[in-house]
């Protein structure tokens, strides 16, 4: 029989090349914190990976491609404006809900980097399974996560016309449309549960290519399908923007089940058993506590973001049909550039994440910075084009209409600085949940959005500015969120502030502790609740099999 070690080496290589490709070291040399890969080299695998994980977000370029074909499907000023709604109510609830699962990879992660760090300390073989068995826990934890909120998600869905005209005030017409398409869109929420599950253990082990490529995959045929519904080619029934959302549902469940197949089957992972939902529970309820818990500050901040966006929205209905189709070709930008944020954010945490884990703390500074440089380098020049020649946006639309392109100008110039300044922002606030000040920096990114809503509402309602001013708040609470979240991000991106991270790891009291601000002594690092999970998984066996034991 082949050793337990040796496997776990094995299916451990792939994570430790991707992170340090020119050490032949790698995580082994856990004490040695002077090697560091070349910058370029470190910068050009993190792009590399982050475009990856982009390119696999397949749910956020899907929001991209249903603004452009319901856009092309039917033109109508009511049809447009339910665009903005459609994409926006649907980013919004979805966004929300899967946000405690992208804690999955980062608790799991220190959970694999220690796995390594054990190997090398030569554990024995049954404590090595029992932290394996930590490790493929954290997919079902996840999806135990997922039941509820995608209750949270479903339901606005169903009754999103009440929502839209009692609560936001929107047109009888523009929430019918919109309900039309949203309630049977519905169908697809636990496939976007089980697929961002799923992908939070493929991007754990690096396995970001095959995730890009099953994503774009099953969105081209998704939306292939919903084209030809849609417009009635190939001797099917012309559906319109029903035929589109049938191939929106397709793409997100082929996406799931193929993500769950490659996570069973792939040889790479073989050695981790995923789908052992008949194990016990209990050992394993201290992970589930810390996906949850680290979960809940993607969950504030997330809500905070789409709310906003959504918000937005509805403030540009409120000041005009136009204004509202114009702010959707705005959305067009703000949802790749979430999109973008979101991936580079979340490929800096997990490299930061195991690099910290494995105790190479001039590696992790770097790798914060070496992000956000990616980041800037790649979206400031779409973003200058875009803000120069605004009317690229209408042309892609087809849209040649003189008043929707005069709105479109004036809200660009103002709209799309907050789209970077909100870019920038994202990826402080995802290296801060890593590098342990989660709590505190949501709350100033959450609150900052929050008062750019209200700022954005008494501007745009009720004075002179009207599209302009909902354009202004936006802007200018990106812009204040970032510049004191950048202050943070200086002083705990340097090594020896993230080495006093490792040593002392922020705490995540339990939520009535947390409102009460009152919380006892507990630690929260992933070894403390390993050590707990071994300890309650040796009490279980000793109880199953007495005579064994």
């Amino acid at each position: 029989m082949t050793d337990v070690k040796d496997i776990i080496t094995s299916e451990t290589n792939d994570v430790e090349n991707h992170i340090f490709p020119s050490n032949n070291t790698g995580i082994n040399s856990v004490n040695d914190q002077e090697i560091t890969p070349h910058t370029w080299t470190q910068f050009g695998n993190l792009s590399k990976s982050s475009w990856q994980t982009a390119a696999s977000y397949t749910f956020c370029l899907e929001m991209v491609v249903l603004v452009y074909l319901l856009g092309q499907v039917n033109k109508d000023e009511d049809n447009l404006a339910a665009i903005t709604l459609i994409t926006g109510l649907i980013n919004a609830l979805i966004c929300v809900s899967i946000s405690p699962l992208l804690a999955m990879s980062l608790v799991a992660g220190k959970d694999l980097g220690q796995l390594k760090e054990a190997v090398a300390h030569a554990e024995s073989e049954e404590q090595l399974l029992l932290r394996k068995e930590r490790i493929s826990a954290v997919l079902r934890n996840g999806l135990i996560i997922s039941v509820p909120m995608a209750v949270v998600a479903g339901l606005p869905m169903v009754f999103s016309k009440d929502l839209l005209v009692n609560c936001f005030h929107q047109k009888a017409a523009v929430a019918q449309i919109t309900q039309n398409f949203v309630r049977p869109y519905a169908i697809a929420v636990p496939g976007i549960m089980i697929r961002v599950a799923t992908s939070q253990i493929m991007f754990m082990f690096g396995r970001t290519k095959p995730a890009m490529i099953i994503g774009l995959g099953s969105l081209i045929g998704g939306m292939t399908i919903g084209s030809i519904y849609a417009y009635g080619w190939l001797g099917a029934p012309k559906l319109g923007n029903d035929g589109i959302m049938i191939g929106a549902i397709l793409n997100e469940w082929a996406t799931a089940l193929i993500y769950a197949g490659y996570i069973a089957w792939s040889p790479r992972l073989k050695g981790f058993d995923f789908y052992n939902f008949r194990a016990p529970l209990n050992p394993h309820l201290a992970q589930l506590h810390d996906v949850w818990t680290q979960g809940r500050t993607f969950m504030l901040s997330m809500t905070a973001e789409t709310a906003m966006q959504l918000m937005l929205g509805s403030f540009a209905g409120l000041v005009g049909t136009q204004q509202q189709a114009a702010y959707s070709s705005i959305m067009q930008i703000s949802t790749f550039s979430f999109l973008l944020q979101l991936a580079f954010g979340q490929s800096a945490a997990r490299e930061m994440t195991l690099t910290m884990n494995a105790r190479k703390f001039k590696h992790a500074s770097q790798s914060a910075k070496l992000s956000l440089l990616a980041l800037l380098v790649y979206t400031t020049p779409v973003m200058l084009a875009f803000i120069a020649y605004p009317d690229a946006l209408a042309d892609i639309q087809g849209n040649q209409n003189h008043e929707y392109r005069n709105i479109l100008r004036n809200l660009a110039r103002i709209a799309l600085p907050g789209c970077y300044l909100d870019m920038i922002r994202c990826m402080f606030l995802e290296q801060m949940r890593v590098l342990g000040d989660a709590r505190r920096s949501a709350f100033i990114s959450s609150s900052s959005i929050f008062a750019g809503i209200a700022l954005s509402y008494y501007l745009g309602l009720h004075t002179s500015l009207k599209l302009e001013g909902v354009a202004t708040g936006y802007t200018l609470s990106s812009g204040f969120a970032a510049a004191i979240l950048g202050a943070i991000w200086l002083k705990k991106s340097q090594p020896k502030a993230i080495e006093h991270t490792v040593k002392n790891p922020e705490q995540f009291p339990s939520l009535i502790q947390w409102c009460c601000a009152f919380s006892p002594k507990r630690s929260n690092t992933p070894q403390h609740s390993m050590e707990n999970d071994l300890e309650e998984h040796s009490k279980i066996e000793m109880t199953e099999n007495p005579i064994r034991n």
